[in-house]
């Protein structure tokens, strides 16, 4: 039982770092576009995913 709940917490924070490192690898594309400087949305954007992120690990 005791395993279980371990192998649980354990797969849950895989998926987060997972979902935090995809959002890292997408974030730099999407400021770095080059419409990115013309368009502050997509600046934004850029940054909200690059700031939750970051935040993801800190929260898990």
């Amino acid at each position: 039982m005791a395993e279980t709940k371990a192998s649980a917490k354990k797969s849950k924070k895989l998926w987060w770092n997972s979902t935090s490192l995809i959002l890292m690898l997408l974030a730099p594309p999407v400021l770095l576009y080059p419409g990115a400087k013309g368009n502050p949305g997509l600046e934004i954007l850029g940054y909200i995913i690059l700031i939750g992120a970051m935040l993801i690990p800190l929260l898990n």
